[in-house]
């Protein structure tokens, strides 16, 4: 991020023109907001909803796709239904890190029923 606001020139802008301080400060403000509407979730509380997506339902079988959502205007997954939300190209890849993490931990295992991706 702060390479970022090198390469735009604000801070340069904040010292060679103080008389457009204003200016600078609003566009300051405005890249940290763009900055912040990126990512609105973290992958620490991506993982806590996806184990609460698991466990809401134990019984039912749950696959990968079925979880994330296949990334296709009008085809959401549980993980976006739960948390009421429609997920950016770079959430829904934050939220299959998360998944992939919970895996690694143990937390989460396939159980191998599904014939065509056993894995998922």
């Amino acid at each position: 991020m702060r390479k970022k606001l090198f390469q735009d020139g604000l801070f340069r802008d904040l010292i060679k023109n103080r008389l457009q301080w204003r200016e600078t400060l609003k566009k300051f403000a405005s890249f940290l907001a763009r900055e912040r509407l990126k990512m609105r979730y973290t992958k620490n509380k991506l993982e806590k909803e996806i184990l609460e997506v698991f466990f809401t339902e134990k019984t039912k079988h749950k696959n990968r796709y079925n979880i994330l959502g296949r990334g296709l205007p009008g085809s959401p997954g549980a993980l976006e239904y739960q948390m009421q939300t429609t997920f950016t190209l770079e959430e829904r890849t934050l939220a299959g890190q998360a998944m992939t993490e919970l895996e690694n931990r143990g937390l989460i295992a396939p159980i191998y029923k599904d014939i065509i991706s056993p894995g998922d």
